[in-house]
């Protein structure tokens, strides 16, 4: 269980603009999934932190990736985001706030089963002032 709650951090107001399609080259390793990431930012609006779009997709078995879209400049953030390449199990934002749980369905219980343990949950909080996610919380097992 984690301590921190999305209230913790609130985002500003959340931009109702026009969106802006995302800029691959904005990121040294987008242009790898810049399919994805616009076909979500075709559907997907602001979805964290007032103006970002998360954009999650699945990397194999159990597990994802994800890159951040400034929709209002087009800007990629992916290279910097902790675990966003090398794979994650759950995500938990929303778009009022800049919390950024990693690994989130590891919080869930499931009867009957086990976590693989291979990395533990751990909150984020995004910092627009040095754009990068600061770590909050590591989630002890």
């Amino acid at each position: 269980m984690t301590k921190q709650s999305p209230e913790m951090y609130p985002s500003a107001a959340i931009y109702s603009g026009p969106l802006a399609e995302p800029i691959s080259s904005s990121d040294r390793n987008a242009h790898q999934f810049r399919t994805v990431i616009k076909e979500v930012c075709k559907n997907v609006g602001v979805n964290f932190a007032g103006y970002y779009t998360i954009v999650e997709w699945g990397c194999g078995m159990e597990c994802g990736e994800m890159a951040m879209v400034d929709r209002r400049s087009g800007r990629v953030h992916l290279a910097d985001i902790p675990n966003a390449i090398s794979g994650f199990y759950g995500l938990r934002y929303s778009k009022d706030s800049r919390l950024l749980i990693v690994n989130a369905y590891l919080l869930d219980p499931y009867d009957g089963y086990y976590a693989l343990g291979w990395s533990a949950p751990a909150a984020y909080v995004w910092n627009e002032k040095h754009q990068r996610f600061d770590l909050v919380e590591k989630v002890k097992d």
